[in-house]
């Protein structure tokens, strides 16, 4: 296996800030602020990318060599010029990361260090095209990842930089298998021809490193890591395990194993087990389990007597995101003898001994984050495999279904054949403790919508309505609909969601309080935080989550479109036939804010804390903490002079950084040299366009001591000491 950083070029603009001062109108509020950027000169064809994060938005046209970003930290508008028009292939962005490449070009700005930086792309993009990117450039909350024939690049948000790794492409290369960025590792991972392993490339954003591996094991993606599994030859097989805190791979290599693949995107606890008989009715069980938070396999085995007529059988493992566990079951007649958990947080087995029938009635068995149920007959238990307990509930009736698992909650649904109700029952880890209520009966699984704070479920009987569950109050409450009325529900964040044709009920997981909308269903949008709509086209609402207030404004345009997302929605109203003014709704202040039209709409998006609406001569951000009572208008300025800075930091171990300014067009060389005057590395050698630059020298290979950095640009030359002490 490789470590290794390659070095790279980080290119990091700076910018003067001209204040232009008008009359701003309504595009001005005490708490958010719609803030304007003239929409660069030149034939720029339309066919824009933009892309709307937490931290920062971005935005580029084709055939412009300007991408601009927005950061709501700094408050204001930031020019990355390209140096030549440019071909813009997507952007992307998530929380303070914006990330873009066109055919020459990768480009990213993080709102972590307030810089941008840019990379050459070297070799051809690679063709990847699985959800939710469908390109070669993705993004995460604070990395991004791209990757050609020849290189595997990664912009870490918390540098401010590009990196790229000469992965070395494999000439039996057969397809792109994955290529990802979580929140704390990037991944890419080729297939090749038949019967050869598959390459895994990875960058751990925890020790800012790359790794590699070649391994028969495709990849399943976890929190913190990946799991895969893979046929070697015949019965054995190759079970890989990835850490990003430790940049890692651990491989197990099995005969006869069989995976545990629950869990969902969340998940960092895998497991493989095997069963196989020793003579005559003993049974050899192992169980091996890995989480990718440890970065080590854990092993569990046990004997066991099985026959036709009697004794004990260990059950096929069953996997939770956060645990795996497994039941011993004695029969006649059936019942669980132990449960045996492990838990990815501690790595560690325990055994529980709970009495619960599984031969008889209706049966109960589904696993969560790091709660599961288990039960049958006559009673469930919920077990809280965090905390080591758990309590268990009646189960009374025929049928039992509608199962759910968040993070702090579990719930199921239980009814008899021809009754006119149900019960649904709740557990709440923590107080450790089951509610239940009762409800007209309607087997409705597919019905039922629930995120780890809100829990929705409809009813379509004689007179529909829908139930809510808090797992924050562990509380519910039921909404009543119209005879007539169908009810869907949905939802997100803190909120769950039902509505039919003409109302929507909201209900807020962190009050247990339903709001009653009468609105159609069309004409409200709900985020992780906040909720928007309107009931009469002219006057729109706007509901947070954190003050629990609503704000409502009149318009003098009927509204027409609406979103939203985080903190923030946006609603447009129309008038000629396309959109003209619009509304942002502040979640974090209850205010809406006008943006007054002007020119024509070209493009929006929304951000969790951040909106952009661009029209023909002018492209606006929404900032949700901006106060201002003029328009800024940003513009670059090229430096009059050559000039070459201190390196920052100084001393510094492993990362400094060294700016310079180009007043003109310029071969510029820059290099490193030790005491002795032997040239350690060269940092850059190219013509490079009038600007303000930063590169990146990673000494990580390097002993400590003093250095010499030299730059040369046309006739102009400097040198300036650095220091690196370890």
């Amino acid at each position: 296996m490789k470590q290794i950083i390659c070095f790279n070029l980080l290119v990091r603009a700076t910018f003067l800030t001209a204040i232009i001062v008008f009359v701003a109108g309504s595009a001005v509020a005490q708490y958010g602020a719609w803030v304007p950027h003239a929409v660069p000169s030149g034939p720029y064809p339309q066919s824009p990318v933009e892309a709307c994060g937490s931290g920062c938005l971005g935005y580029a046209r084709n055939g412009s060599s300007l991408v601009l970003f927005y950061d709501i930290n700094q408050s204001q508008w930031i020019e990355a010029n390209l140096g030549t028009p440019q071909q813009y292939h997507s952007m992307f962005a998530i929380g303070d990361v914006v990330c873009a490449y066109s055919d020459t070009f990768l480009i990213a700005y993080s709102a972590i260090t307030a810089t941008w930086d840019t990379m050459r792309i070297v070799g051809t993009p690679l063709s990847y095209t699985a959800p939710p990117y469908n390109s070669p450039l993705g993004c995460e909350q604070r990395l991004a990842v791209f990757a050609t024939n020849m290189m595997f690049y990664v912009f870490d948000a918390e540098q401010g930089i590009w990196k790229k790794y000469a992965y070395g492409y494999p000439s039996d290369f057969a397809a792109v298998a994955a290529l990802d960025a979580r929140d704390d590792y990037a991944e890419m991972v080729l297939s090749r021809s038949l019967g050869n392993p598959y390459q895994h490339t990875v960058y751990s954003r925890i020790t800012k490193t790359f790794n590699q591996i070649n391994s028969y094991a495709s990849i399943s993606k976890y929190a913190h890591g990946y799991i895969g599994m893979g046929a070697v030859s015949g019965n054995q097989g190759e079970y890989l395990g990835y850490c990003a805190a430790t940049n890692n791979f651990s491989v197990l290599t099995l005969s006869d194993g069989v995976d545990v693949t629950y869990g969902t995107e969340r998940a960092t606890s895998w497991g493989v087990h095997r069963d196989r008989s020793v003579d005559d009715g003993t049974h050899s069980f192992e169980l091996y389990c890995y989480d990718t938070r440890l970065g080590n396999w854990s092993l569990d085995s046990a004997t066991y007597h099985y026959d036709a007529n009697s004794g004990t059988e260990i059950g096929a493992p069953r996997g939770g995101d956060h645990f795996i566990r497994f039941g011993s079951y004695n029969f006649p007649p059936a019942y669980t003898e132990g449960i045996t958990t492990y838990s990815g947080q501690t790595g560690q087995f325990t055994t529980i001994n709970p009495t619960i029938f599984i031969n008889q009635g209706p049966s109960v068995s589904f696993d969560g984050s790091t709660i599961f149920m288990e039960g049958g007959n006559s009673n469930v238990l919920a077990w809280d495999v965090l905390n080591g307990r758990g309590c268990s509930t009646s189960l009374s009736h025929d049928i039992a279904s509608n199962c759910y698992i968040g993070e702090d909650y579990c719930a199921f649904s239980e009814w008899n054949n021809g009754s006119d109700s149900m019960v649904t029952q709740f557990y709440n880890r923590s107080t450790n403790a089951w509610i239940s209520v009762h409800v007209p009966q309607y087997y409705a699984s597919s019905g039922v919508n629930a995120s780890d704070a809100a829990y929705v479920m409809p009813f379509p009987v004689a007179t529909p309505l829908a139930l809510f569950y808090s797992s924050i109050t562990n509380t519910y409450t039921t909404a009543a609909f119209a005879s007539s009325d169908l009810v869907s529900v949905d939802v997100k964040g803190i909120f769950a969601r039902a509505f039919s044709l003409d109302k929507t009920c909201l209900f807020d997981a962190q009050s247990g309080i339903i709001h009653n909308i009468s609105t159609y269903y069309g004409h409200a949008s709900i985020g992780d935080t906040v909720a928007v709509y309107y009931e009469d086209d002219n006057t729109i609402h706007g509901y947070s989550g954190l003050s629990k207030n609503w704000t409502s404004v009149t318009m003098d345009e009927p509204a027409y479109w609406l979103g939203a997302k985080g903190y923030i929605g946006l609603i447009a109203t129309l008038k000629y036939l396309g959109y003209h003014k619009f509304y942002a709704f502040n979640g974090l202040h209850d205010k809406w804010v006008e943006l007054p039209y002007s020119g024509t709409y070209v493009t929006l998006g929304v951000g969790e804390r951040t909106a952009l609406v661009v029209r023909s001569d002018t492209m606006y951000a929404f900032d949700p903490q901006a106060a201002i009572t003029s328009v800024q208008n940003i513009t670059h300025a090229s430096p009059t002079t050559f000039n070459l800075e201190q390196n920052y930091p100084n001393p510094f171990n492993p990362f400094t950084n060294i700016s310079f300014s180009l007043p003109s067009k310029s071969l510029v060389s820059l290099k490193v040299f030790d005491l002795l005057g032997r040239e350690v590395t060269t940092i850059i050698s190219e013509i490079l366009p009038a600007g303000n630059y930063t590169r990146q020298w990673n000494a990580i290979n390097m002993s400590s001591g003093v250095y010499f950095y030299r730059l040369h640009a046309g006739s102009f030359s400097e040198t300036r000491k650095l220091v690196l002490l370890r």
